[in-house]
């Protein structure tokens, strides 16, 4: 399980303050959305988890190790956290191609089989000699995607995982990246501003508006309030 608390006020000049308060917890494997405004606070959650940015009051625990916790002075290292984000600006290596990106990310225990697996659901497999430069943005999301999920994070981060792809992939690549979510038990947050993506990807949505959740439904209840 991952239990999240986090408390952070945002200040910019000629703004209202942005206070975040946020508490979250998820089950292995268990997909949770974030949705809401822009503005909200739902990317600088994401940064905070990830250890980018340092949350004034936090608690972060995942199974039986705390990686952050304020009142004790502890705060892991990016490097130490077990936990991977996918950007909205993918990060890639541009003298890399696909597949050393794959072998590069490779958890030890992922034989051939598995690599092969994660490239094949997220149509990879035939690119494997291309670099970055080569790649279109959707396809370059799809590399991040791989690269995080190799990494077997005890937390995965998504943010707007699937913006750049073509419309008529999305939904495709969506239920790829759950079925592979799933197979790895990896516990994600995921934020996005498309219902298809909360769709098929999350279990849950927590509804947030100014750095509040205001309401958490079932994908099945939330399919009510958006255009799913």
């Amino acid at each position: 399980m991952v239990e999240i608390k986090l408390k952070k006020r945002f200040e910019e000049k000629g703004r209202v303050p942005l206070i975040i308060d946020f508490e979250c917890t998820l089950s292995k494997g268990e997909v949770v959305a974030v949705f809401g405004p822009s503005g909200s606070g739902k990317t600088s959650i994401l940064k905070m988890l990830s250890g980018i940015i340092k949350a004034q009051e936090s608690f972060i625990k995942m199974g039986d190790e705390i990686i952050e916790d304020t009142s004790s002075g502890i705060r892991l290292s990016l490097s130490d956290r077990k936990v991977s984000m996918v950007f909205q600006d993918r990060v890639l290596f541009p003298h890399m191609s696909v597949l050393q990106h794959i072998d590069y990310a490779a958890h030890s225990s992922l034989d051939l089989q598995d690599k092969n697996y994660i490239m094949e659901h997220l149509d990879l497999k035939e690119l494997k000699e291309f670099r970055p430069h080569q790649l279109s943005g959707g396809q370059a999301q799809c590399l991040s995607i791989a690269i995080n999920i190799l990494a077997k994070p005890k937390l995965l981060l998504l943010d707007e995982p699937v913006s750049a792809l073509d419309y008529s992939l999305r939904k495709r690549i969506l239920k790829n990246v759950k079925a592979l979510l799933s197979k790895y038990s990896i516990s994600t947050l995921v934020v996005s501003h498309y219902p298809m993506t909360l769709n098929y990807l999350s279990e849950r949505v927590l509804f947030l508006d100014n750095g509040k959740v205001q309401q958490t439904l079932t994908i099945k209840e939330a399919q009510s309030f958006l255009p799913i």
